[in-house]
């Protein structure tokens, strides 16, 4: 063995993850497999893998329906979106170095699971549809703050180069997203293009 698989057998991961997963066994979840980092239930209702980072060391946790030839996965913040999209922006999975921490890490996961898997594990089947949907609003609402982002950087140089058509071009499609000082920005390049 390894002396890194020895440290991570050293933090208890798998002993540590069936304890706090083992309610999954009341819905006809079986472990079907099991690694130093990962673990894996499967049943009718669909599968849970329960992973600890390889480098990230993340305590996560990923799931999805049977019947999934191409293993199409949700994640927990798609879960705690469908009930509270608040929530679920601050969501981030915990990182855990230590055998407490993981233990910690992995008994408070178990917990969003079941408190917003419900309609997972009573068997509700249109949580897949909702789930693809919410997973793909949240990620069009990602790559657009992503290009927010980009368009930020962009304009902010144009407006301090005073190109200000430049300015209003980059942030025209984010209207919705314009802090008052951008908007107000656009009011003073505008009157400098119209004053031109």
């Amino acid at each position: 063995m390894s002396e890194a698989s020895n440290q991570r057998e050293q933090l208890n991961f798998i002993s540590d993850a069936k304890s706090a997963f083992q309610f999954l066994e009341d819905y006809a979840y079986a472990v079907v497999d099991e690694k130093a980092t990962f673990l894996r239930y499967e049943g009718v209702l669909g599968f849970v893998n329960i992973f600890h980072g390889r480098q990230s060391y993340e305590v996560g946790v990923e799931f999805g329906p049977p019947d999934n030839p191409e293993e199409e996965v949700f994640f927990m913040g798609d879960l705690i979106s469908l009930d509270n999209k608040s929530e679920a922006a601050g969501y981030f999975r915990p990182t855990a170095d230590t055998p407490e921490a993981v233990e910690v890490h992995l008994k408070k996961q178990a917990q969003i699971f079941k408190d917003y898997g419900k309609r997972i594990l009573n068997g509700d089947k249109t949580i897949w549809v909702d789930l693809q949907k919410e997973q793909s609003r949240r990620s069009i609402a990602y790559w657009r703050d992503v290009e927010l982002r980009r368009a930020r950087v962009n304009a902010s140089q144009a407006f301090r180069s005073k190109r200000y058509q430049d300015y209003i071009d980059y942030l025209a499609a984010f209207e919705d997203k314009l802090t008052s000082s951008e908007k107000k920005k656009i009011e003073y390049a505008r009157k400098h293009i119209d004053g031109l």
